[in-house]
């Protein structure tokens, strides 16, 4: 069984022990925010999540709906003990239109809950159909991760 629940904004309440990444986060990129969970989180194999994504030019946007029939291609992180500052700035890099979430993401572990940042609400901006971010960008298959 799927579920989405709506994620508190405060660090001190994580319950997830993983993060799921799906676009710029992913360790394709090398970005400050994508650096900084590398040196902080430890990877933790591929992942998918139940939902839409959205291709918003630079950058993708999921909306997470445990009731879709499509699938989010993304990265699972473990977060670190104190993930407190982590979250804090990964808030600021997602900003306004981004919300933190608690979701089920399939991996080769089973069902893992895992922190996921998500669109406060759906777009009406074009869906990847592929829901895959990095293979829409550069049309590569999937590089093996894990």
């Amino acid at each position: 069984m799927f579920r989405i629940f709506a994620y508190t904004s405060s660090p001190l309440l994580v319950i997830g022990t993983h993060l799921f990444v799906y676009g710029t986060l992913r360790l394709e990129y090398d970005l400050p925010a994508a650096r900084a969970i590398r040196e902080l989180a430890s990877y933790d194999g591929q992942g998918l999540a139940r939902g839409v994504l959205y291709d918003l030019g630079n950058y993708p946007g999921a909306h997470f709906d445990p009731q879709a029939t499509s699938w989010i291609y993304g990265q699972l992180f473990r977060l670190p003990l104190q993930p407190d500052q982590l979250l804090l700035d990964l808030d600021d890099y997602e900003g306004d239109a981004y919300r933190r979430y608690l979701i089920d993401v399939a991996s080769w572990q089973g069902m893992l809950s895992a922190i996921s940042y998500g669109l406060i609400r759906p777009s009406s901006a074009p869906v990847i159909a592929s829901g895959d971010w990095y293979l829409a960008q550069t049309g590569r298959h999937k590089q093996k991760l894990s």
